[in-house]
This record gives structure tokens, sequence and C-alpha cells, in this order.
């Protein structure tokens, strides 16, 4: 049951669609498929879709185009080669929205639908983070070289609740005591936190946001804690089982080396005496 509430939280959390600044916040999982979505005109006499990415200073990267009917992946940028889609079924209804398959870290960015008009969607990738009972987990968060730190405010929180963890130019807090910063004394470039001993209920998505008053990015680290596995425990046990008993051997080993060692050297020196006395014994006679 607690898995399949797991299963519908992640869900709908990878469905959820934000809107800031204007544009669309989308988030897809790592390693996994997400849907940018996108709507036009059913009605339109012909059908024509661009699909580019911003690539900031320089002109934006093309992910995908159709028209005339057809795909038109000529200038398609090399890295979404044979990794994206659209869903030619559902044109008549006016869907544009693109699959993107495989997601890569370097996939992140703002995604422009060209349909007569531009139409923005913010992809955020989700990293998945696989620990178990006991253990820790670094939860990064890197801030970028290009920010002015003195105007910004981060923040960690469980997706959907309160911060648990914020930091600025002013001030820090952590409420939770397992948590802990990864910089101690310099989140200039670094928000990371670090949780430690691991818990089943910490499997949550941890969201961080750097933020400033025209600035906002979000990192989603999506923790997952499982059981020490029997095999584990097993596997543990049994080493500890072999190990106890080699340890002991090696160590009489070594007490029979040495106490082996002494008595021959005490036979030695005893024949030596033995021999020392019987020349004195042949020259005072």
């Amino acid at each position: 049951m607690k898995d399949l509430l797991m299963f519908f939280v992640h869900f709908i959390l990878l469905s959820l669609i934000l809107t800031v600044s204007g544009d669309e916040i989308v988030y897809g999982q790592l390693s996994e498929t997400v849907v940018l979505p996108c709507t036009f005109n059913p009605n339109s006499n012909e059908i024509i879709i661009h699909w580019q990415r911003s690539n900031g200073q320089s002109s934006d990267i093309i992910v995908h185009s159709y028209y005339h009917s057809k795909d038109h992946l000529e200038k398609q940028n090399v890295t979404y080669q044979n990794r994206t889609s659209l869903f030619y079924s559902d044109f008549p209804k006016g869907n544009a929205s693109l699959e993107l398959r495989h997601l890569r870290l370097e996939d992140e960015g703002v995604y422009k639908c060209y349909m007569g008009k531009e139409y923005n969607v913010n992809l955020k990738i989700i990293y998945p983070l696989n620990k178990v009972e006991g253990d820790e987990a670094v939860l990064q968060c890197d801030i970028p070289h290009s920010l002015n730190v003195k105007n910004i405010r981060v923040t960690w929180s469980v997706a959907g609740k309160k911060p648990f963890a914020c930091v600025d130019n002013i001030s820090e807090m952590l409420e939770n005591s397992r948590f802990s910063w990864v910089s101690v004394n310099n989140h200039q470039t670094n928000a990371s936190i670090i949780l430690k001993n691991l818990k089943i209920s910490d499997s949550e998505d941890y969201v961080c946001n750097i933020s400033s008053h025209d600035y906002m990015q979000l990192r989603v680290t999506s923790l997952t804690v499982a059981k020490v596995t029997t095999d584990k425990m097993e596997n543990r046990y049994r080493y500890e089982f072999i190990s106890l008993p080699i340890i002991a051997a090696i160590c009489i080993g070594i007490g029979i080396g040495i106490y082996c060692f002494r008595r021959t050297r005490k036979g030695m020196n005893g024949n030596n005496q033995s021999s020392d006395s019987t020349e004195m014994d042949q020259l005072n006679s």
C-alpha cells in the first residue's frame, strides 16, 4: 500500500505543471521520458511545428521540426537525435506536444514551441538518489557562478511543504539536526546539504530553490531509502562469521610460531652452554 502511495506521489510530481514568469515548468526524471506540452488551433490550414531550446546568448538549438506533413530533422541538434517525437494522431485535437526520451542532465532548460505564436516550457530534471537505511545522502545544489550571491536566497524543502533549511548573505537555518551543510563556511557556490542516518520515511522529493528578485532555479532530488536486504545482512554476518575464525587461526599460528622460535632458540642456547662446559672440563683436566 505504501509503495502504491509513493508511486502516485511521484506520478503527480512528475506530471506537475506550475506557472512561473509566464513559463510552464515540467519535471522529468533522469533517464526517463517526459512530455513537453503545446497546443494549437486544429482548424489551421497547414500544421507547422517547431520545437527549439533556448541557448542563452547564442541562437536557439533546433530540437524538432514538422511541416509539409512530415518531420524535418535535417537541422536537428545531434544531442536530440532518435530521442524526440510528436503525437501525430493527436494533431486533429490540436496537440503539438513533444515527447523527449532518455532524459539527460543537459536537457534541462527552456524549450520554445512555435505554432504561430511562441509558447515556452521550462524543463527541470529530477535527480534520482537511491540509498539504504543508515547511510547518508548528499543532496546536490550548485549555485551558478554568474549569480550575484549577495542578492540570492537558497531554500531546501520537501515538495509541497515548508522549507526546513535556508541560507542567504545574512543568515542560515537548519531545522533538523540530521541535516548539515556540505560547505560549512562558504555557500557562494555550493548550497548542497547532507542528510545522515537515513530512514525509510526520508524517501521524499527534495527541492532546492535558488532565487532572487529576478531569477529562480529549482533542482529536485528524488530520494529513495530502502531497507537493508536480507542478502546484504546475511553476507555481512557470513563475512563476520568467516572472518573471526580466520583472524583467530592467524593469531594462533603466529603464537605457535613465536613459541617454537623461542623453544628452538632456548635449546640452541642450552647446547652452546653444554658444549662450553665440556670444553672447560677438558682444559682443566
